[in-house]
């Protein structure tokens, strides 16, 4: 089942901050990225909304529920911890950390087939975790998530082809970016530009100079 990119949280974290057009940024991302982001805010926002009781119980259920449906698959006491950790937090950072939790397990416990990481439960749990203790947790989450599918994606699909490892590590290193999303938008116009023929205007290179060559655009490696 081809799951879409929904596995992005609270990408208001992951997006600059611009005080006269909040939306400007939005505006220039490519469409499809540009409508997981406002999916993704739309799912934060309505956690924030939530009660007491009723963000326990999401929590809970998350905590509870087994990995065949997307939780942690904790017993019930230990489930019970985490919903009351979680619940105790102000309304938007609880929100952001559930969310970046959800979506982060999920992600990294789908396969590859999947555009997951394919990681066992336990380091997926892990990675989640991790995540979600950053100061802004779905930005790792979000970025990750759109960097992986792209390097992961073949070149006949505008990705770079590689392996789901090679995959990983360039999604850890553009996440890490403190203007991630925009960096990964202009590595990917750079890739495709160099991989392009030149009929169609690109510089006809092959996968592994193309790379290189977006590589030094967004100034993952010295020019």
């Amino acid at each position: 089942m081809n799951r879409p990119l929904c596995y992005l949280a609270l990408l208001v974290a992951v997006l600059p901050c611009r005080a006269q057009k909040p939306d400007a940024w939005l505006e220039e991302l490519p469409p499809d990225v540009r409508k997981e982001v406002i999916a993704a805010q739309k799912e934060v926002a309505d956690l924030e909304k939530l009660d007491n009781v009723d963000f326990h119980k999401a929590a809970f259920k998350f905590a509870f529920s087994g990995t065949n449906e997307w939780g942690l698959g904790l017993g019930s006491s230990d489930a019970k911890k985490f919903a009351d950790g979680l619940a105790e937090l102000p309304a938007q950072t609880r929100a952001q950390r559930l969310a970046a939790l959800r979506h982060g397990f999920r992600y990294a416990f789908s396969g590859t087939n999947e555009w997951g990481l394919g990681l066992g439960s336990s380091e997926a749990s892990k990675r989640a975790e991790a995540w979600a203790r950053m100061t802004e947790p779905s930005r790792a989450v979000a970025t990750h998530r759109i960097a992986f599918r792209y390097a992961f994606s073949g070149t006949n699909e505008w990705g770079q082809g590689l392996g789901s490892s090679e995959a990983a590590a360039f999604a850890d290193k553009i996440h890490a970016l403190p203007d991630a999303l925009k960096t990964l938008v202009t590595h990917k116009k750079a890739f495709k530009y160099a991989f392009q023929g030149t009929n169609e205007g690109g510089l006809g290179l092959g996968s592994s100079e193309a790379r290189a060559f977006a590589d030094k655009q967004t100034g993952l490696t010295k020019k």
